[in-house]
């Protein structure tokens, strides 16, 4: 069955993921995941590394937030189709990025996640079938140097993937739902656990899979009236005075900023920063230049 799935090098994948642990540092209610969900649209063509990644993400609020990610022979950028963060401004990836896309990727189709099993040569050193109580099951451990010790589960009969584990760091896949759309046969619903969790921190569902011979050429280049791209900043923050009481918070590159109100011996935070380093930043920041006071 898996065997037979080795051949496709070019795809494309529609699916939505349910979200159950995101917090968006600026909801108001810290109790309620504020992402409704996602529905991505991806186009993948293994053989020659180049990937079109939609994402769509829907949030409490009726907020969109659209970006596309891709990559061709000869260049790899990031942009918003919303607008919502970055405006028409670019960032650009290097030419690794098919490799971090594709790692995280292939983990929604269970044929195509089974593949570094699949393909290796040296069963021997490698390989190993681990003991089970439960004859319905077939447990194998595969150690690369890659990824280190993975533990793939089968379903016997029918033969079925049921679950990856790539460890705390890397995560837990657990495959269900398995249907047959288009002649091909996968498991549509995929649970992800990730850091020790022990309820999904995802949930995808996949929609659609069919192959394709190659991407559509206008999918791998810049849209019409993108730019300038982003320059990376110095990462050094600064705070510029701009009114009575108003600091504006920011570096070089000017890409995450925040507004510091000083009223009395409190400081409010606008646009307080979801990015923990430059969070942790600010905060030195008010330390030094704002000593004794407090953030409400």
């Amino acid at each position: 069955m898996y065997k037979s799935e080795l051949s496709i090098h070019s795809y494309t994948l529609q699916y939505h993921v349910l979200n159950s642990v995101y917090r968006d540092d600026h909801y108001w209610d810290y109790n309620i995941p504020n992402r409704h969900w996602s529905r991505r649209t991806v186009e993948v063509d293994m053989k020659n590394r180049q990937f079109y990644d939609n994402d769509t993400l829907y949030f409490t609020g009726g907020r969109v937030y659209d970006r596309v990610q891709f990559q061709s022979d000869t260049e790899s950028f990031f942009y918003e189709k919303s607008a919502s963060l970055l405006g028409r401004a670019l960032v650009k990836r290097d030419m690794n990025n098919f490799d971090r896309f594709i790692k995280h990727q292939a983990m929604n189709i269970d044929f195509i996640a089974v593949r570094p099993l699949l393909r290796e040569k040296d069963i021997q050193s490698t390989i190993s079938v681990r003991p089970s109580e439960d004859d319905a099951i077939t447990i194998l451990s595969h150690t690369t140097a890659e990824d280190g010790e993975v533990t793939y589960t089968f379903q016997n009969s029918p033969l079925r993937l049921k679950s990856i584990d790539k460890g705390t760091r890397d995560g837990v896949f657990i495959y269900a739902d398995y249907q047959t759309s288009d002649k091909f046969h996968f498991a549509r619903a995929v649970y992800k656990y990730y850091d020790g969790a022990t309820e999904p921190s995802y949930i995808s569902y996949n929609d659609h899979f069919d192959v394709i011979d190659s991407i559509a050429p206008y999918k791998l280049k810049v849209p019409e009236g993108y730019g300038p791209e982003l320059v990376r900043g110095d990462g050094v923050l600064v705070a510029e005075k701009i009114a009575d009481n108003l600091y504006l918070v920011t570096d070089s590159s000017a890409v995450r900023n925040a507004l510091l109100h000083i009223v009395d011996d409190h400081i409010r935070v606008f646009g307080a920063a979801g990015n923990n380093e430059f969070a942790e930043k600010t905060l030195a920041l008010v330390d030094q230049h704002f000593p004794g006071k407090t953030i409400t």
